[in-house]
């Protein structure tokens, strides 16, 4: 499989066993989706992008955005507006002081999402803190695997 992770779904050349072609395509997949969280992509716009290629099977790629590794060892607090960093996860609807939703629950913390708080915050708007959870550990990426 891992020979066969770098090489092109239709290589045309048969692989031994049809397994190996399904865990280099898994593996092909992981890797180009964590690259582009490693580059600093959010879990949501890497999986987007990824959708957009078109280029996995339907069922892995469905798999990968309903499995979130790192949910079970997520450990949920309450953060400052000025503490957030990014793939950290809102764990409550932040809504403003007229009751309009801001943010929901389970959006991913994006630079964008930190500039708008701090912005609706300034302006005393919503309140200084927010429940949020942070993976304690992320996936290992290996540089060239």
């Amino acid at each position: 499989m891992i020979e066969h992770q770098n090489r092109p779904v239709d290589g045309g050349e048969a692989m031994d066993a049809p397994e190996m072609k399904t865990g280099a395509e898994i593996l092909r997949l992981v890797l180009e989706y964590e690259q582009m969280i490693h580059r600093g992509t959010s879990r949501t716009e890497a999986a987007h992008q990824l959708a957009m290629k078109n280029k996995f099977r339907a069922d892995f790629f469905e798999a990968l955005v309903a499995l979130d590794p790192n949910a079970e060892d997520a450990e949920t607090r309450r953060c400052r507006i000025e503490e957030l960093t990014p793939g950290m996860v809102i764990q409550q609807e932040v809504r403003c002081t007229s009751g309009a939703l801001l943010i929901s629950r389970g959006q991913e913390v994006t630079p964008t999402v930190i500039f708008k708080l701090k912005n609706f915050q300034s302006r005393r708007s919503i309140a200084g803190d927010v429940l949020v959870s942070m993976p304690k550990t992320t996936l290992a990426f290996v540089k060239g695997a």
